[in-house]
């Protein structure tokens, strides 16, 4: 091809379409480095983005945006109480403290009152409790002295067997207190067991009652417990008429539990003697219980049997060596009735107990 100027030649047409020569680079023409030196093309540089202002330099706009953001909602502006307004909220809290004051000075005196009477009430309860043994042990003692006039006239063709009192006055021994002077001899010389054996009674079962008031079966650890006017007898603790071998505040916490929270406030124990019931009162105390004690069955009349069913929650029946037909006026009524036997204190509460969580 030919070289001269304006011909075209075989390097630049392998150039214009896309071929070069293998291994060295290929040539530009020194006619194609003079028409690009003389028309130089302009090459259009681009600028770099400029790079995120840092935060500690934010625009004024940017702070006051992100300030506004922060601000809480402004709230309603309260208005505040004149010093009059808070004058009279004083006077009338004062008012409200000198009422709440006044209501709980006469609160305090009324219960002041209450205490007062409820001591005099249980003084006077206490006081007709003693009354009512001081006649119950005067009508066993009328009672004996009937029944000893009652069989001398039945057997009054018939010589009766005379009395003690009557052989230690043929013995020149006369009254009371000469006759305790020769017991307590006959104690003191070990003679009184040869005067038992000699001794008989017409009247075992009237013997046996006064017995079982006048005299209490206690062991070392209740001998204290004897009521005035009894003569307490050291025994061994398993014929302890208070605990019978048993623990006794056991068995006294045991029926407060059960009476209390089965609601059985009211709670009346028929039977027993007033020795008995003495001691009860003694051991069985708490401000919720209502304990009320009656003597024994056989002098309940019919008005008292359904008194005590109407003002009771559970009548406990305390059969002592009374009949058991006695029991049956208490059935059928409309309070719940437990009937047991006769044992110590202790025996008779835990049974009760037993019988009301059943």
């Amino acid at each position: 091809m030919s070289n001269r100027d304006g011909d075209v030649t075989f390097e630049d047409l392998m150039s214009q379409m896309g071929v070069r020569r293998m291994g060295n680079r290929p040539t530009r023409s020194k006619k194609k480095s003079k028409r690009t030196a003389a028309k130089p093309q302009k090459s259009v540089q681009k600028k770099p983005p400029a790079p995120p202002p840092p935060p500690n330099q934010r625009t004024q706009q940017q702070r006051d945006a992100a300030r506004q953001a922060l601000q809480p909602a402004p709230q309603p502006r309260t208005q505040r109480p004149t010093a009059s307004q808070l004058a009279s909220q004083v006077e009338e809290l004062q008012q409200q403290l000198s009422a709440a004051k006044t209501n709980l000075n006469a609160e305090r005196e009324a219960r002041q009152r209450l205490s007062l009477r409820l001591q005099q009430l249980e003084s006077e309860r206490d006081g007709a409790i003693g009354r009512a043994e001081g006649l119950q042990l005067e009508l066993e003692s009328q009672e004996l002295q009937l029944n000893r006039i009652k069989r001398r006239l039945t057997n009054a063709e018939e010589p009766g067997s005379p009395r003690l009192e009557d052989v230690l006055e043929q013995r020149g021994i006369k009254g009371a207190d000469e006759a305790t002077f020769l017991i307590r001899g006959l104690l003191e010389t070990r003679q009184l067991g040869d005067l038992l054996v000699r001794l008989q009674t017409d009247d075992p079962a009237a013997l046996l009652h006064w017995l079982e008031d006048r005299v209490v079966l206690l062991c070392d650890a209740h001998h204290e417990m004897a009521p005035g006017g009894r003569s307490p007898l050291k025994v061994p603790k398993k014929r302890c008429e208070v605990c019978g071998g048993s623990d006794i505040k056991w068995a006294v916490r045991l029926f407060l539990d059960a009476c209390l929270l089965n609601g059985m406030t009211r709670v009346s124990i028929v039977g027993g003697t007033p020795k008995h019931h003495r001691m009860l009162r003694g051991i069985v105390q708490h401000k919720g219980l209502h304990l009320q004690l009656a003597p024994t069955l056989s002098n309940r009349t019919p008005s008292q049997v359904r008194s005590d069913l109407e003002n009771s929650d559970v009548v406990i029946l305390w059969m002592r060596g009374e009949p058991a037909e006695l029991a049956a006026q208490y059935q059928n009524g409309p309070t719940r009735v437990i009937v047991t036997e006769q044992g110590s204190l202790a025996t008779l509460l835990v049974e009760v107990a037993e019988r009301i969580n059943r």
